[in-house]
């Protein structure tokens, strides 16, 4: 049984209700074996690390499995996996996620750095992990009963649950495994907490599936989840039955999901991502988002991929505000169509209306420079970037040296480069 399994089966057992732990331990017949500051502490975290501190030194402590006991060893290391791993989970968000616990992130800090604390005290100059547990257990056996240390508390119930093994082979592992369990599903998360973890998910290779699980599990699934959730699906079909899903549902729609869709149109076959492209286009009006930058720059790279240039002047001219954004978005697209004729107009269009240029709009246009028969666009626009004062930006420093270098001016690139005060790959190359 891995963990997906433990997790559904506690929730079974649990019928939804989950306990601190204490009724697993009842039900197994051990509770009253246990010392009552183990399995009572004051806050969430104390138990957490207590566990966790039990659950390491009982890792650390195993043997290999001697011959009369190998019949039950595949079953023990299953449960062995499962604790270790909910325990390290858990462990993890104290430690770096204490706003995703019960206890205030404040609480929850102070009781880690306590307990750093009192492991740089107790373990000073122990060095391997091996003796630095052992030194723990001893210290668990040997102190004080009045001893209420965090990290004695932890040694102590491993030596606790290291006696019973004796008794049950079994047992130890398997008692672990559901109170660590129990302990990982009742972190309460709120939805900016799910949306969190779920981008994160979505961060990590592999993962997907995971963060739709978590998605489908959300029992209050927020605008944010849904978004979350469209733009970690751009890579596969799911993005668009999360739309129909959103549409369903009345979920309202924003520039973040739709921009998002449009890059998975991208992914798509030619046909299907015009159509899907034309689709989105259609909900931008209907949702009253025409002016999102987003969704209207992603919207120019897919029409302009698939060279639907009528298109995208059209998208680019209904625009009720344009800026340096949308000007480069549609130079780029032209440029990039063969059109560098007309990409140089928009430029110029552009710099009638009084748009002031950017780092990238002037990359943008030197580079198209570079192809026109002419010499004389590609120098009234090098003389626009020397009065910008753009002209030692690396990105406009590269455009420059290599528009120079396509008009056989490789003097003026020379100059260039030698006055450059920052260069990059893209330069020396």
């Amino acid at each position: 049984m891995g963990v997906k399994e433990v997790v559904m089966e506690t929730l079974k057992r649990s019928n939804g209700e989950l306990t601190n732990g204490v009724t697993s331990l009842r039900a197994n017949g051990v509770l009253r074996r246990l010392s009552s500051p183990c399995t009572n502490l004051a806050a969430t975290t104390h138990t957490i690390l207590a566990w966790h501190i039990a659950t390491t030194l009982c890792e650390v402590h195993d043997d290999p499995v001697p011959p009369y006991r190998r019949r039950h060893s595949q079953e023990q290391q299953r449960r062995r996996h499962v604790a270790c791993g909910l325990s390290n989970y858990c462990a993890y968000l104290v430690a770096f996620a204490p706003e995703l616990l019960p206890d205030h992130s404040f609480i929850s800090k102070s009781i880690f750095d306590a307990l750093v604390d009192e492991a740089t005290e107790l373990l000073k100059g122990v060095k391997t992990l091996e003796q630095r547990c052992e030194k723990l257990r001893e210290k668990g056996a040997v102190a004080e009963e009045n001893d209420n240390r965090l990290i004695i508390l932890g040694a102590r119930l491993a030596n606790q649950l290291m006696i019973l093994e004796i008794e049950n082979p079994m047992l130890r592992w398997k008692l672990l495994k559901w109170y660590t369990a129990i302990h990982g599903l009742a972190l309460p998360l709120t939805a900016f907490h799910c949306n969190t973890l779920i981008a994160f998910y979505f961060g990590r290779q592999n993962a997907p599936a995971a963060a739709l699980h978590l998605f489908d599990a959300m029992p209050d699934q927020t605008p944010s989840s849904w978004y979350t959730a469209v733009s970690g699906c751009v890579h596969d079909a799911a993005a668009f039955h999360l739309l129909r899903g959103m549409r369903e549902r009345h979920v309202p729609l924003s520039g973040f999901a739709l921009a998002s869709l449009v890059t998975a149109c991208e992914r798509r076959g030619w046909d299907e991502g015009r159509a899907c492209g034309a689709a989105i286009h259609g909900l931008t009006h209907r949702a009253g988002l025409v002016g999102n930058v987003y969704i209207g720059t992603a919207l120019l790279h897919l029409y302009a991929s698939r060279g639907m240039v009528s298109d995208v002047q059209r998208l680019f001219w209904e625009m009720p505000e344009r800026n340096v954004v949308w000007w480069t978005a549609l130079m780029v697209a032209l440029s990039s169509n063969g059109y560098q004729e007309e990409a140089l107009g928009a430029y110029l269009h552009m710099r009638r209306e009084g748009i002031v240029c950017n780092a990238n709009a002037f990359a943008t246009v030197l580079s198209l420079c570079g192809s026109l028969d002419s010499e004389m666009p590609g120098l009234q626009v090098a003389s626009h970037v020397v009065v910008s004062g753009l002209r030692n930006h690396v990105s406009v420093a590269n455009s420059l040296i290599t528009m120079f270098g396509s008009m056989g001016r490789v003097q003026d690139a020379e100059n260039l480069f030698a006055q450059m005060e920052e260069r990059d790959i893209v330069v020396l190359t």
